[in-house]
């Protein structure tokens, strides 16, 4: 794990219980461990090991150095019941389907198609440079996933927002922090724009919406906690009653809480337990709508994960 410069440690005794770190902003994030063969794949050798070294990834026995247009997301599925599992969802790339990233979604199987990421407004939105086409944004998106993923790579994990993420409106100054609102009714383009405004100026460190493969890797992260009072595999399971849903109070009683960042919940049968956190990362069950990078089925939508399934 590595401090970047201009932050430091807030809170936590280990990574396997949780990390927190704050920058000069207060922003508060958690070192998410991951090994970088379980999170992403090689398009045209699904099942080969990834490796990294000297800056490269490379695959098929080294063979092989998949570009930017090659490395895609492991991504991962629940089954019947909410009940995750640890089983791959995308043993092969199929680019017209869901469970894809990097990915544009334009209405249709082809690609060609002009609404979500192929509609002139959106792009305007989120495409850097002059050429504002879904050929251009595919290609953005590309390049951000593999330095991610060399990122990753690299430090043997990422950074996650302790909390809901604040000040994504347009004209706002993203925040990471406790007992704030999060962002509601702002569409996806605006939110993935104004996420990259998150990191402080002048540091090395970089910041964006998440993609689905770290949401994935942080839901099994979570899943092997076993401990009674945290309960993080039913927190990912089943995060009915453990998470801002109706009726569920702050530990103080106070209904004025309600859809706050960061407040610990207490409630009914769970009196007493610490019901919203797990490894120190607040609010993945209930509270609002959580967006992702990842594809959604059809070409028509991005991934939405809320209520029990984060």
């Amino acid at each position: 794990m590595t401090i970047p410069a201009g932050f430091k440690i807030k809170e936590g005794e280990n990574i396997d219980t949780g990390i927190v770190v704050q920058d000069r902003a207060e922003n508060e994030f958690v070192w998410v461990p991951v090994a970088i063969n379980d999170m992403v794949m090689c398009k045209s050798h699904t099942t080969a090991k990834i490796t990294y070294e000297n800056g490269q990834f490379s695959c098929f026995e080294n063979d092989h150095h998949p570009s930017e247009k090659e490395l895609v997301g492991k991504l991962y599925a629940t089954t019947t019941g909410n009940s995750f599992t640890a089983e791959k969802a995308n043993t092969t790339y199929d680019a017209n389907s869901g469970l894809r990233e990097p990915a544009i979604v334009t209405g249709d199987s082809s690609g060609e198609g002009t609404k979500y990421d192929g509609d002139a407004k959106n792009l305007s939105i989120v495409v850097e440079g002059v050429e504002k086409t879904r050929a251009k944004f595919l290609e953005q998106l590309q390049n951000e996933f593999y330095n991610m993923a060399k990122s990753v790579a690299k430090y043997g994990g990422f950074y996650i927002g302790r909390y809901e993420s604040s000040g994504l409106k347009d004209g706002e100054k993203p925040i990471v922090q406790k007992e704030k609102s999060p962002t509601v009714s702002t569409n996806w383009y605006t939110m993935y724009k104004n996420s990259k405004n998150l990191a402080q100026e002048g540091t090395q460190v970089t910041s964006s919406m998440i993609w689905g493969c770290q949401w994935d890797q942080v839901m099994l992260w979570m899943q092997e906690v076993d401990n009674p009072t945290v309960p993080g595999a039913k927190y990912i399971k089943d995060g009915s009653g453990m998470g801002w849903y109706s009726g569920v109070r702050g530990s103080d009683n106070n209904t004025n809480d309600e859809h706050k960042t960061g407040i610990d919940l207490t409630s009914g049968d769970h009196l007493g337990e610490v019901l919203n956190r797990v490894k120190n990362i607040y609010d993945l069950g209930g509270n609002v709508s959580e967006w992702t990078l990842e594809a959604g089925e059809l070409r028509e939508s991005r991934c939405l994960w809320w209520q029990s399934l984060g």
